[in-house]
């Protein structure tokens, strides 16, 4: 019996996470996964929020992998937590045993990225498992 493989796949609602939610499903079988986590975080601390975003975060996540199958002997999570990107990315990680977290990155540069910062740049620096990025306009 294989050991357990699970991947976290940030789900940010753009069109960077919609690639990487497409890569994900993509390479299940190449990389033997048992379990996708997708996982969306909420910045403010309404409870209806968090029980609005598993919805749209399973709605967003079927719309992204549609035309794809998925084997059924891969178990799909959806998971919606509160705080700063990053930290809450990181912690789910943590939490689940991911051996990989699958991004979105806008690929802001200068200025942008210097006041914005960057939630990729965070996760890659502090994962403790393997981090893919993806990036809108590559293939």
């Amino acid at each position: 019996m294989r050991s357990a493989v699970r991947i976290l796949v940030a789900v940010d609602f753009s069109a960077a996470s919609r690639l990487a939610c497409r890569w994900a499903i993509e390479h299940l079988n190449r990389l033997e996964v048992t379990e996708v986590f997708f996982h969306h975080v909420v910045e403010d601390d309404a409870l209806p929020a968090l029980e609005q975003a598993v919805t749209k975060v399973r709605a967003f996540v079927d719309d992204a992998y549609a035309d794809e199958d998925v084997p059924a002997s891969v178990g799909l999570r959806f998971a919606v937590s509160q705080g700063k990107p990053a930290e809450s990315i990181l912690a789910a990680a943590r939490s689940q045993r991911c051996d990989t977290i699958v991004m979105g990155t806008h690929g802001r540069r200068g200025l942008d990225r210097l006041l914005l910062g960057s939630v990729a740049q965070s996760v890659v620096r502090d994962a403790p498992c393997t981090v893919i990025v993806v990036k809108p306009g590559t293939s």
